[in-house]
């Protein structure tokens, strides 16, 4: 286990060792110091963590999609750059390190872009929580489409995620298709919700029956916290106005 001492003083590079998808940091850089390239360790250390609910960290960014209403690919463009896993696991023994426990939010806007090194990185997470006996619980934001995929949901509720927010935007089909939020007409949006709650993935970690849900500005018929039967109401609402 790291102390707060060998954080503080630091050594760069760190000493990361792997064994299949799991990584072991016997050391860490001093924060803010360079490494693997462009990778820098965050100044957790300025932060009185006591004071805070969540602490942030970023595994990527960018998103593939074409959302009209969205700023993230003018941004932050389409191609999606992430993290290594050894990367996420020293930013997350440092945490660890400076006595937080409890909620950290991976801020990507799209956690489940790139389908794949995630579940890399999922893995690397899962072993950190074993093996420090689960300090953390981790929620993001993802599309929704990630409830097409149970073994990355699976891998999720494994590592510790209670939940993620979600861009349903509306139940609108034709305001979907309008603003090119294509990936939402894949799916049944009231059955995806299900899935997702089946893993015990919720939006709230105080509320186990929701999952967080967003909305862009003029979209109509927007939802805020998204159960399945408020949807399944909504877009029979919205059906009915059309109508």
């Amino acid at each position: 286990m790291l102390s707060l001492n060998v954080l503080m003083a630091g050594s760069a590079p760190p000493e990361v060792a792997s064994a299949g998808d799991a990584c072991f940091v016997s050391s860490l850089p001093p924060f803010g110091a360079a490494w693997e390239g462009e990778h820098v360790l965050p100044r957790f250390d300025l932060l009185e963590l006591s004071r805070y609910w969540e602490v942030t960290v970023q595994y990527s960014r960018g998103c593939p999609f074409t959302c009209e209403f969205c700023d993230i690919i003018e941004l932050f463009g389409q191609v999606q750059r992430t993290k290594t896993a050894a990367s996420m696991v020293v930013e997350l023994e440092s945490i660890y390190a400076l006595g937080h426990r409890g909620v950290v939010f991976f801020v990507d806007d799209n956690f489940y872009s790139n389908r794949k090194n995630i579940e890399h990185i999922l893995l690397a997470l899962i072993d950190f929580q074993k093996r420090h006996d689960y300090p953390f619980c981790f929620h993001s934001e993802a599309t929704v489409n990630l409830a097409k995929n149970q073994d990355m949901l699976r891998l999720m509720r494994e590592a510790g995620f209670y939940g993620f927010f979600t861009g349903i935007e509306t139940p609108n089909r034709d305001s979907l298709a309008e603003t090119k939020k294509v990936q939402n007409l894949r799916l049944d949006l009231v059955e995806a919700i299900r899935e997702i709650q089946q893993h015990e993935l919720y939006g709230d970690h105080r509320r186990h029956d929701r999952v967080a849900a967003g909305n862009s500005a003029g979209l109509p018929n927007f939802i805020t916290h998204a159960h399945p039967r408020d949807l399944l109401a909504d877009f029979e609402s919205s059906s009915s106005t059309r109508n």
